[in-house]
């Protein structure tokens, strides 16, 4: 399926979101946010649990939903006011006509403590990122940067990236599917990675984010162009509550286990021996530009700019 196709179909879901979207009391200061059950997300969890939010002034509302490219259609749909999702999805979006614009940095890759591996089955004869060719895989979403990693990985590895079939399977229904033997391999995040890990069933095959660069931004929290002009101070109000989230949650991750835990109905003794993600504090245009790089080499998007994509509302936040 097209990138564009697959972004238009959940924007078609997201219009029928959009006509459940609750009332919201004090509508200069309220916003809703759509997240995605996974530590690279989980600063908004933390921010509405640990007071940033009301701290920076902001009344918030959470809703989770399994992937990004969903949230980002959520958002040019009118569901959520600010959501979090994959970069490629972001761009996605942006080249189908919609306005987006990143306020915000997510969770990071990082090469040395990697919260995103692939699995495969202990038996299978799969034994590195070129035997992949012709196997099905599970990612969260299509076309995003978990496609283009594993596309990249298995050519970089001499084989031939496009043959890999990939679906689409929420990350807490990965090991079920392998175990079934209805894909051949996962590519899973946390915190759904450390029970796929603990399992005797499965093997560890490799990290294809390290096709893409060995650190960049996996997602960003983004809202639309409209939405900017029109709620500047709530935009300038949520960059804070992230910086001051991100800079919280980077040096206390033995705190926001406990919450991430209560978001993502994961059992806390597999939160606390997670890799835990680290998160951006500013929007940096070297984190951003590897994954719409790599985005655009296997054709998801045209080629961009990050700066492009990043927007400057200010902050007073330090």
């Amino acid at each position: 399926m097209r990138s564009s196709q697959v972004f238009l179909a959940a924007l078609a879901a997201a219009s029928a979101l959009a006509l459940m979207r609750p009332a919201l009391a004090g509508a200069d200061e309220a916003i809703s946010i759509g997240s995605m059950p996974i530590d690279s997300s989980g600063e908004a969890y933390y921010a509405k649990d640990r007071g940033f939010f009301a701290k920076a002034g902001l009344d918030a509302t959470i809703q989770t939903l399994p992937n990004g490219a969903a949230i980002a259609a959520a958002v040019a749909g009118g569901s959520f006011d600010i959501g979090f999702s994959n970069l490629t999805s972001i761009a996605t979006a942006i080249h189908n006509g919609v306005p987006l614009q990143i306020l915000a940095p997510g969770g990071l890759f990082v090469s040395a403590a990697p919260t995103t591996l692939t699995y495969v089955l202990a038996s299978s004869p799969i034994k590195r990122p070129r035997d992949l060719e012709g196997k099905v895989v599970a990612i969260s979403g299509l076309k995003n940067s978990q496609q283009g990693a594993i596309e990249a990985w298995v050519d970089q590895d001499g084989g031939h990236g496009a043959s890999v079939k990939i679906i689409d399977l929420p990350f807490p229904a990965m090991q079920a599917a392998l175990d079934a033997g209805r894909v051949d391999a996962i590519f899973v995040a946390e915190p759904a990675l450390s029970r796929v890990a603990r399992s005797t069933n499965v093997r560890y095959l490799g990290n294809p984010y390290t096709s893409i660069a060995k650190q960049f931004l996996i997602g960003g929290w983004f809202t639309t162009k409209d939405w900017l002009r029109t709620h500047h101070a709530e935009a300038v109000a949520f960059v804070n509550a992230m910086k001051m989230t991100a800079a919280w949650a980077n040096a206390h991750p033995a705190d926001s286990g406990p919450i991430l835990a209560k978001y993502t109905s994961v059992a806390p003794d597999v939160v606390s021996g997670m890799t835990r993600a680290k998160y951006g504090v500013t929007l940096e245009v070297g984190d951003i530009q590897p994954e719409l790089d790599n985005a655009a080499k296997y054709g998801f998007i045209p080629p961009m700019a990050a700066g492009d994509l990043i927007a400057d509302p200010g902050s007073d936040h330090p």
